[in-house]
């Protein structure tokens, strides 16, 4: 490869900066794309540590997985029905909310037409 280039070189085909910068340019592109495949790695590496830490915080108890069979479905029965239980909390408390919210827009909307009607 190197006596073709010099070939060229020599016969003013190509300029001798032409293949250095070449080069220079290809490790370039070859570092920057290094970089962003870490960059991407390590984004990954974040985003499970923090699914794990959420994991961890939302499962009430830690599950033993060399205790028996029995057990086990014992613990994935408790842990599931304070799961459930918490679900209906916030499904409560969420429909709650939205009634709240209604009766609030309601009252304002009732509010706005009774001002218009008297300032009529």
């Amino acid at each position: 490869m190197n006596i073709s280039n010099n070939a060229n070189i020599d016969q003013g085909i190509k300029h001798a900066g032409d293949i250095s910068n070449t080069k220079f340019e290809e490790s370039f592109e070859k570092f920057f794309s290094v970089c962003d495949q870490m960059e991407l790695h390590l984004k990954t590496a974040i985003d499970h540590s923090l699914q794990n830490v959420a994991s961890q915080h939302h499962t009430p108890s830690q599950i033993n997985p060399s205790a028996g069979d029995n057990q086990k479905y014992a613990h994935y029965i408790s842990t599931i029905k304070s799961q459930v239980s918490y679900v209906k909390e916030i499904h409560s408390e969420l429909v709650n909310s939205t009634a709240n919210v209604s009766n609030i827009s309601s009252r304002t909307s009732a509010d706005q037409i009774a001002s218009m009607e008297t300032s009529s």
